[in-house]
């Protein structure tokens, strides 16, 4: 019994001391996101799709760990924007949990939580009566950087917004 406690204090003790559990946590990085892109989206509500043009502008301050997305769509000629503010504390608002679905004067801002995970970043923000889920990955290809941007918008039924975007990769990639 005596030697029980021995190893299961043995093992604790070098849980809380080992190299492990001084590393210091890796600060968020949303670098790789910045730029202006340009794209197609497509919205899918109830089996129906439309399709349409998407530009979105991500602005990241030089440390990185905050960000700005504007997000603009284009949908058979009526415009659907919102903007999205990633802080530097993994919160996240955004001026419309709706994409801009109930025009200007109704819309439906929201705070949540973010991650950078692997070069992809996810977030959700919620409200009192609606969500938004969005991801969001990256990867340079060529002299392009190509941006997978999807939202999805849950009040009753869900709205899916599918935007596929690049941009000019920047120098040195």
């Amino acid at each position: 019994m005596k030697t029980t406690k021995s190893l299961i204090l043995a093992l604790v003790a070098g849980l809380l001391f080992s190299p492990a559990a001084f590393a210091r946590k890796k600060p968020v990085d949303l670098s790789d996101f910045a730029g202006i892109y340009q794209g197609t989206v497509t919205l899918t509500q109830q089996g129906e799709s439309l399709n349409g043009t998407a530009n979105v502008t991500i602005q990241v301050p030089k440390k990185g760990t905050s960000a700005t997305i504007l997000y603009t769509t284009q949908i058979a000629g009526t415009p659907f924007p919102t903007t999205v503010s990633l802080a530097g504390n993994k919160t996240a608002s955004v001026s419309d949990a709706g994409v801009g679905l109930a025009g200007v004067n109704n819309t439906h801002p929201g705070s949540g939580t973010f991650s950078v995970h692997k070069g992809k970043l996810t977030f959700f923000v919620t409200n009192s009566n609606s969500s938004l889920t969005c991801t969001a990955k990256v990867r340079d290809v060529g002299k392009k950087r190509k941006l997978q941007l999807n939202f999805v918008f849950q009040q009753i039924d869900p709205y899916f917004f599918s935007t596929t975007l690049t941009a000019k990769a920047p120098k040195g990639k």
